[in-house]
């Protein structure tokens, strides 16, 4: 089974419950998003991140919700591939 296919059941499974996340889940990234973070970023994502970021480009936070229920995995926040850049850049 594909990594995406268990990302897809978590989220159907938390929209059942009521959960908050899929409703800020973004849409997908493309190839050439991703191409353009691991050139930025001078690295390269394995396939499963590659897939994940496919399945959906981070979630979008709205500094409301609390972070435990903003995760695809509760309590770790799935970042968007832009917020990653940003990320990189205050660190550098």
């Amino acid at each position: 089974m594909r990594l995406s296919k268990y990302f897809e059941d978590i989220v159907k499974k938390q929209r059942v419950l009521g959960y908050h996340m899929p409703k800020i889940l973004c849409p997908p990234a493309d190839e050439s998003q991703i191409i353009e973070v691991e050139t930025k970023l001078n690295l390269r994502f394995n396939s499963e991140l590659k897939e994940l970021y496919t399945f959906a480009n981070g979630i979008q936070l709205d500094y409301v919700t609390p972070l435990g229920f903003t995760g695809l995995i509760p309590i770790h926040n799935f970042i968007p591939l832009s917020t990653a850049i940003e990320y990189y850049n205050v660190q550098k």
